[in-house]
């Protein structure tokens, strides 16, 4: 599950009326011992893609992709879940020699 500020919901036009608070609530983000509030945007599509930033220029890469997140109201910290970013993409996380690296294939 992606999970978003309620800010963000904010910022790509989805006013309050539109966002319905979830039963369950979410996990993660640091709330790993009790699930916070949590809510989504009721009958709308929000599409991503994911943006490579290269030495000459920030470029689209790979296809659009459904997101179906959660927004978090006392947060600004922002998580790409599995659910979403994972069904566009294969994700491999070779042995890293240096740092921490990853590879997108669509």
């Amino acid at each position: 599950m992606s999970a978003f500020p309620y800010s963000v919901a904010l910022d790509l036009g989805i006013t309050d009326d539109e966002l319905l608070q979830t039963k369950a609530g979410a996990r993660g983000l640091g709330s790993q011992e009790k699930a916070v509030p949590a809510w989504r945007a009721k009958h709308i599509t929000i599409n991503a893609r994911v943006i490579a930033v290269l030495p000459d220029a920030a470029k689209p890469f790979g296809p659009l992709f459904p997101l179906n997140p959660v927004f978090l109201k006392d947060t600004d910290r922002m998580l790409l879940g599995r659910a979403d970013f994972f069904n566009a993409f294969s994700v491999s996380f070779p042995k890293p020699v240096l740092g921490s690296k990853f590879i997108l294939a669509y």
